[in-house]
């Protein structure tokens, strides 16, 4: 009946040849149809200027042919040899067919259609004719229209002659046995399948001189089994590492070129005409590819059925001895062998689409973030949203300039002490923007690219209602028992899993917290270290990571408990079913029926598992597009254009050359945020005004000067657009013609990773005349000359080798090169000693090079460059214009400034020895090596990981003790599992032994159910106890990173750039926290499972079931310790590729006014596009790599399960339960041999984050403190300094920079350092903290320096640097990090510091004492606060990393109080005065002779002579030697002494010789 049945079912002959006519006609058609659509196409044409250049690339066209000559299709035949030979081939296999089909004509066949299959095989052999001699396009559409007509064919003919000879009676379905039928089924099987699956295709370039990618142009073959990717992977395996430079070229397709050009029309805010949410946009970029996706795993959840219905099947035949639907048992065999081969076969196809998405999303996203950062404005305010969550109103100023000096316009005075709790949520509420963006580019992008993941969730879907079927056509309707126990369980995990997404918020924000926190003290670590503020910045980044791993431990458990109740679900359907179908329905558990069932309950728990984890996940994700759309439409931008948004507040009465202003205020928070109700103490607001017109004189040099903090450096913000304008009124306007061109020079000198040349040129054309006038008016001849490789020297980060003032001099050279017409100087001598800030003003500024150029230059030096100035605008202390015109008019109204003026010139002005002589310059760091390179290049770890770095991990994790308690609970895990599986085989054995009646159904559902929660419960136990425990090791790991990096050498820090130090604290701490450690637990899972299936299979099958499954296991370790060698050498340049693309991005910012100003945005974005193309590729490679093995062990495993089944078919007579139970878990070996190989590569490649971080734990660390080193309590006691025979060097391989040093400073003296820039003199100052390498001795207050710990050391010297830097919090915490003086001392030091001469107009008021957050801090007795009008600095003022809200004077201020606050008895000034007006500097100098005590020795590194001729001694250093080291007036009566002669050169000779005592 069944076989009578399937024969019924064959669909007749007749009906099936019917369908290859049907091919043509459809082939016809679309043919036709593409004709008209080719002369509509053509039509219009003709209306376009553009002519008939589309008319190729039609459909018609391509078919239909066009006008090129023969020879131009000769000219065009690019193919190759291995190509045409089987194109020829094929040729020959459809003659052969029309031969076939015109014999069987002739022969008067009774077929009505036979002549229509004749046509068919004439119009595919046209085809391939055509396929062969045709241009590209036509033979390309040809040969792929060719292939699916014969695919067709032998599709048809297989089914009507091949497949019935799998059925046991293969007669009754009448195949054709004729040699004819044979000899056509061939030719089809060649020209429809091997030719398609063996042809490689031909390669067809985008653009000029492109390299074909393997996979472009292997075969069909080779792509499903990803042998394209051997050569790469063996040569991996024969050499010790690959490089970026083995690995396959990356298609232009995917460069990220034609991905931006792609994916930012749709993403970027500014192309959009309105808003709409991030996640639409990304669906019209990846729209197409996300339905891809959901066709993919949809055919994959199909073909994942294919392994159990063959299992089904098998069973039922060891059951009765007939074979399902009459095939041969080994067809099943056969489904079991293949099937997972097919399913891996689509699989990688949805893989290979997926992680295709990701690498462009990676790339698009990436230039997305970089593109919308480069019109980021500096200051966000209190949030990215512009005005929407100014909850306590608090705005952070933005960063770097001197303008930002005031605080809120508001007063605030009569606020109630909510005041006082709301500053505590100051921080919260502070956006942290470099950490965010940080984030955004590692673990948002990776969340918005791992999307197509969660894409899965339709195919479960659909899987699951095949599962439904499935077990209804196995079990009946006690099925759906099972499945309704699951639909009343699925509200709990859909609770929980809102949870996941409140945590993951929380989370985040604590993630960006402490991310920025990492990156702020990185940035400042020098500073940290020599103030020994280590365990400072550690206890805050260890509170960091408490917070965020506190949260993160919270998270994992409520994914636990989802997980938990995921497996439960199919749990309780197995349960319910089963007792449903044995106790109700009274059915017998036979072993094609259990097994089978339980195979697809696994299954079903394996997609409830991912939907508990996708909705999560799905819901996280939404908390990344949220970010990302937050970023993108909500921070504040300059706007799309900056050229045009300077424009519009211009008007037209504004002439086009004018460079100014006009009845208009700047500030840098936004104007409408002026009401907020904020808390004072937490924002300085700054406001520049202009009442009336200022317009600066074009071609000519203007200057702008003021006091520090009035606003100077906010003038040139405000023309390049920089800050937020108001118009005062209507003719209200501000220019800046940025059509001339613009160059910037700011006053921290910026300068990149780069050498000095590329500094210079910044991506303009080599000039080689220009460039030698350029060095000579800069004055780095000298400097260059020093260097062993020349302008060829990287600077590093920062510009770490150089001196300030060469960092200086190369910034002003970078805008004297270019051809900009304006150029925007700001204080570029005040890094310079006199001689060479006169080499500069008489060369560069009144050169050639600036003749005829308008330049802004921003100055305190005023006596040096009035001379040649022709405007000077003058800024009092409120940001506001006092005085402005031609210098001499200027200097007639401000009589003040006037006698300022002179004064400078008695101090300043000084005669060269000779007329136009270049100063001396030297470098203050080592020579670098004749390469010039200085930053060293990442090491990448050749091999295997190490276990040492695993360790690192396992040690942190817990001692013996923990891991036995785990290891103990993942083994009853899989032994009650196993366990389970024999309790269904041995019941089902007993129905063929017992009657129903006798079997105890109840006995084995109660066991079972037992078993179920047995294994449900060790499995919580066992995850739990790994999370707890992994929070530890996370914990424990980061503080040893942290410990590791602020104990570092300062020349690790030198050659370390930043961005690969940031890579270590965020991505690799996040695979820590997430990847490795799910990474090493799924190894250990899947190993203790893989040994229990093997021991179980052997235990079953014995010597049939050892042999294959030693010769896979030994394959798979082969083929594993191969692909593991090629993995790791990708995943490692993966990780040091990654590195260059965040440091690009983050680094950006810091210089976000320079290069918006020189317009080098392009610039940047080309040197981006670059690294994400190196990034790409080796992404690339990486995953066709993964699918490399996962399609051979695949392979294996099916193989294995067929070796087995072929047993137990054919050798073996055991019972039909005991073979179920041993298929089940020969089956699922497979998959776990795949698992293990696959959790085992992603342990080896994650463990590249602990290698790395590991690497960073075995740095050049400075000496650790010991016991013997901490000095005695008493000491220091006095500032008494002995320096003996001191050399120093900036590392091991470096030539000494100073150079056998002698001299002792009694206790109490004020010594000068003098010396032409780049003799030694920030060196030594070096030398003294022992940040850099020494030899001889120094003793400090009796005490050997070398002989007491660092930190002892350096907690009692203080310095002020060139570049003083403020770490991000309040002003107090700035001054006083550990808490330990009163509000009192440290408003008196502030003052003392400066603060009541830097704001002339204050006016102090007394205010009661016991309020220590009064808005009044700067109290001397009680508090008094010092305002400029209604703008307050104060004690709770935030101060933004590195200081950047504070102007450099007010970070020199903040400094030297601070040094006030520590009270050392050594105090270091490295030329901390060199950009303060003079005014400010003699309050300086005063409280320097004044707030001291007489103990305190003063080391003064000094530019001006005045400033230190009072001092008791002067050290003069020249190339690093002492030449001169006395008190002023000894060296005076030195008639050949180096201070004689400068001082004799001076003008003001008679004055310094006063100062000195000589007169």
């Amino acid at each position: 009946m069944a076989r009578t049945l399937d024969v019924a079912l064959w669909p007749p002959r007749d009906i099936l040849l019917k369908i290859i006519p049907g091919g043509l006609i459809v082939s016809l058609l679309y043919i036709f149809l593409a004709y008209i659509l080719d002369n509509l196409r053509l039509n219009l044409q003709h209306k376009s200027p553009k002519g008939n250049r589309t008319l190729s690339y039609a459909p018609g066209a391509r078919l239909l042919g066009n006008n090129k000559s023969p020879n131009e299709h000769i000219l065009e035949f690019s193919d190759g040899i291995t190509v045409l030979s089987y194109k020829i081939l094929r040729l020959l296999a459809v003659l052969a067919l029309v031969a076939i089909q015109s014999f069987q004509i002739s022969n008067a066949s009774r077929e009505s259609f036979d002549l229509m299959l004749l046509i068919n095989y004439v119009f595919v052999g046209i085809l391939c004719t055509v396929g062969i001699f045709s241009d590209i396009k036509v033979r390309d559409e040809s040969s792929h229209l060719a292939a699916l007509l014969l695919l067709l064919d032998f599709a048809v003919y297989f089914v009507l002659d091949g497949l019935p000879f799998v059925m046991i009676d293969s007669s009754r379905f009448n195949p054709d046995t004729s040699a004819l039928a044979r000899t056509r089924l061939i030719c089809l099987l060649i020209a429809g399948a091997i030719v398609p699956l063996l042809s490689p295709r031909p390669f067809r370039p985008i653009k000029v001189e492109e390299e074909p990618n393997p996979s472009d142009v292997a075969p069909l073959l080779s792509r499903l089994f990803y042998t394209f990717m051997d050569g790469v992977i063996f040569h991996a395996w024969k050499v010790p590492h690959i490089g970026i430079e083995d690995l396959p070229v990356l298609p232009s397709k995917e460069e990220a070129e034609v991905l931006g050009d792609k994916g930012l029309r749709h993403l970027d805010p500014v192309a959009l005409k309105n808003r709409r949410h991030f996640f639409w946009s990304i669906l019209h970029v990846f729209g197409l590819d996300y339905l891809q996706l959901i066709f993919w795993t949809m055919l994959s959840a199909c073909a994942r059925f294919a392994v159990p219905y063959g299992m089904k099947n098998l069973l039922s035949y060891v059951e009765t001895g007939k074979s399902p639907y009459g095939f041969k048992p080994w067809v099943w065999i056969g489904v079991l062998a293949f099937g997972p081969v097919l399913m891996v076969f689509i699989h990688n196809q949805w893989l290979t689409v997926g992680t295709r998405t990701l690498a462009e999303t990676n790339s698009i996203l990436t230039q997305l973030v970089f593109e919308h950062c480069l019109r980021i404005r500096l200051n966000q305010g209190s949030s990215w949203k512009d005005i929407k969550d100014t909850k306590n109103g608090s705005s952070n100023p933005g960063p770097g300039t001197e303008g930002a000096s005031g605080s809120s316009s508001s007063d605030t005075a009569g606020k109630d002490d909510s005041d006082a709790d709301e500053k505590v949520n100051i921080e919260t509420e502070t956006r942290h923007v470099i950490g965010r963006i940080n984030n955004l580019i590692t673990s948002d992008l990776n969340s918005v690219g791992m999307f197509y993941v969660d894409l899965r969730l339709p195919a479960t879907m659909l899987q699951l209602i095949l599962s439904i079927w499935f077990l209804y056509d196995v079990l009946g309707w006690s099925a759906f028992v099972g499945i309704l126990a699951i639909a009343i369980s699925i509200p709990i995990p859909m609770y929980l899993s809102k949870y996941v997404t409140i945590y993951q918020k929380e989370k985040m924000s604590l993630t960006d917290k402490r991310v920025q926190g990492v990156t702020e003290s990185l940035g400042v670590l020098r500073m940290i270290k020599l103030f020994a503020w280590e365990p400072y910045i550690l206890d805050d980044i260890t509170q960091r990571r408490d917070d965020e791993l506190r949260v993160l431990r919270k998270q994992k458990i409520i994914e636990i408990f989802l997980r938990v109740f995921a497996s439960c679900m199919p749990m309780l359907a197995k349960v319910a079913t089963i007792g449903v179908y044995a106790l109700v329905f009274k059915g017998e558990i036979t072993a094609s029926r259990i097994f089978s069932a339980l195979m697809v309950f696994t299954m079903m728990e394996y997609q409830i598992n991912p939907i508990v984890y996708m909705i999560p996940n799905i819901l996280k994700l939404k908390v990344s597009y949220d970010r990302f759309d937050e970023f993108l439409f909500d921070t504040q931008t300059l706007g799309p254009d900056v050229e045009k948004d300077i424009e519009e507040h211009s008007t037209s009465e504004v002439g086009e050359s004018e460079i100014g202003f006009n009845a208009c205020s700047f500030s840098w928070d936004d104007f409408s945020n002026v009401g907020s109700n904020g808390p004072a103490h937490s924002k300085r607001r700054f406001e520049l005004k202009f009442d009336s017109k200022v317009v600066f004189k074009p071609g000519c040099i203007n200057l702008v000067t003021g006091p520090t903090g009035s606003g100077k450096t906010a003038i040139l913000m405000a023309l390049l657009g920089e800050m937020y304008y108001k118009a005062v009124r209507e003719d209200s306007w501000c220019r800046l013609p940025r059509e001339q061109g613009i160059a910037y020079a700011a006053q921290e000198s910026w300068v990149l990773n780069d050498t000095i040349r590329n500094n210079i040129l910044l991506d303009l054309e080599f000039d080689e005349e220009r460039y030698k006038k350029v060095i000579q008016q800069s004055a780095l001849e000298r400097d260059l000359s020093l260097l062993e490789a020349g302008d060829l020297t990287e600077v590093g980060e920062k510009g770490l080798t150089l001196s300030g003032g060469q960092k200086a001099r190369v910034t002003l050279a970078r805008a004297l090169y270019s051809y900009a017409q304006i150029l925007l100087l700001d204080d570029v001598l005040a890094a310079l000693d006199v001689h060479t800030s006169k080499w500069i003003v008489n060369q560069a500024l009144s050169g050639e090079l600036v003749s005829g150029r308008t330049v802004i230059l921003v100055t305190h030096n005023v006596a040096l460059v009035a001379p040649i100035a022709r405007y000077m605008v003058v800024l009092g202390k409120n940001g506001q214009v006092s005085s402005m015109g031609s210098v001499e008019d200027v200097l007639k109204i401000d009589k003040e400034l006037e006698a300022l003026l002179e004064e400078e010139k008695l101090e300043e002005i000084k005669e060269l020895k000779k007329e136009e002589e270049e100063p001396k310059a030297g470098t203050d760091v080592d020579a670098i090596q004749r390469s010039g390179k200085l930053v060293v290049e990442e090491e990448v770890a050749i091999g295997r990981v190490a276990w040492k770095p695993i360790s690192l991990f396992v040690e942190s994790f817990g001692g013996p003790l923990v891991w036995a308690t785990y290891f103990g609970f993942e083994i009853i895990t899989r032994l009650v599992n196993i366990y389970q599986k024999w309790l269904m085989a041995y019941w089902s054995d007993q129905y063929e032994t017992h009657p129903a009646s006798e079997v105890n159904a109840i006995k084995f559902i109660l066991l079972f159910a037992a078993g179920s929660v047995l294994e449900q419960m060790f499995d919580f136990l066992a995850d739990a106890y790994h999370v707890i425990r992994c929070v530890v090791a996370s914990r424990v790991i980061t503080q040893r990173l942290m410990q590791s990096m602020l104990s570092a050498t300062f020349r690790w820090l030198d050659v370390t750039p930043v961005g690969r130090i940031i890579m270590r604290c965020t991505e690799d701490i996040n695979a820590i926290d997430q990847s490795f450690q799910s990474s090493l637990f799924s190894f250990l899972y899947t190993t203790i499972t893989l040994s229990s299936y093997f021991i179980t299979s052997l235990a079953m099958a014995g010597m049939h079931a050892m042999i294959p499954g030693l010769i896979m296991v030994v394959s798979v370790t082969f083929l594993g310790h191969v692909y593991l060698r090629a993995s790791l050498c990708m995943r490692r340049e993966i990780s040091k590729l990654k590195g260059p693309m965040m440091s690009q991005v983050t680094t950006t910012l810091s210089a976000l006014p320079s290069i918006r100003a020189y317009g080098a945005q392009a610039y940047f974005r080309e040197a981006l596009k670059d690294k994400i193309n190196l990034y790409t590729r080796a992404s690339f490679a990486l995953y066709d790599n993964n699918r490399w093995i996962s399609v051979r062990v695949e392979s294996l495993g099916g193989l294995f399960a067929a070796a087995v089944s072929v047993y137990f078919i054919y050798g073996s007579n055991l019972p039909a339960g005991y073979i179920g139970f041993t298929l089940s878990i020969v089956v699922n070996f497979a998959d776990i041999v795949r698992d293990w190989v696959g959790s085992y590569n992603n342990l080896e490649l994650q463990a590249n984050s602990v290698e790395r971080i590991q690497g960073y734990l075995e740095i050049d660390h400075e000496v650790a403190p010991t016991t013997k080193g901490v000095p005695p309590a008493y000491w220091p006691s006095s500032g008494r300094l002995i320096v003996e025979n001191l050399s120093a060097r900036y590392s091991d391989d470096a030539p000494e920079i100073l150079h056998d040093l002698s001299f002792e400073i009694i206790a109490g003296q004020r010594v000068a350092i003098v010396g032409r820039t780049g003799a030694g003199k920030s060196t030594i100052t070096l030398a003294l903290l022992r940040a850099i390498k020494t030899s001889g001795k120094v003793y400090y207050d009796g005490i050997a320096t070398d002989t007491i710990n660092l930190d002892a050391l350096r907690s009692n010297v203080t310095l002020i640097p060139q570049q003083p830097e403020l770490i991000r919090g309040t002003l107090r915490e700035n001054l006083d990090p550990f808490g330990k003086h009163e509000d009192a001392e440290l408003n008196t030091a502030l003052r003392a510091a400066g603060l009541y001469d830097l704001h002339l107009d204050t006016e102090v008021t007394e205010a009661n004492a016991s309020s220590s957050t009064s808005e009044d801090p700067f109290a001397v007795s009680g508090d008094a606060s010092f305002k400029t009008g209604s703008h307050k600095i104060g004690l709770d003022t935030m101060v933004e990393s590195g200081g950047t809200n504070f102007s450099l004077g007010q970070r020199q201020i903040v400094a030297l109080a601070r040094a006030i606050v520590r009270r050392s008895k050594l105090l270091i000034l490295d030329e901390a005065t060199a950009a303060i007006d003079y005014a400010t500097d003699a309050a300086i100098q005063k409280a320097l002779r004044t707030e001291f005590d007489k103990g305190t020795t003063l080391i003064t590194v000094a530019h001006r002579l005045q400033t230190v001729m009072d001092y008791d001694k002067i050290m003069v250093l020249e190339d690093g030697k002492l030449v001169e080291f006395d008190s002023p007036v000894k060296l005076l009566q030195n008639e050949k002494g180096l201070l004689r002669a400068l001082v004799e050169e001076s003008e003001d000779r008679e004055v310094l010789k006063k100062m000195a005592g000589l007169q």
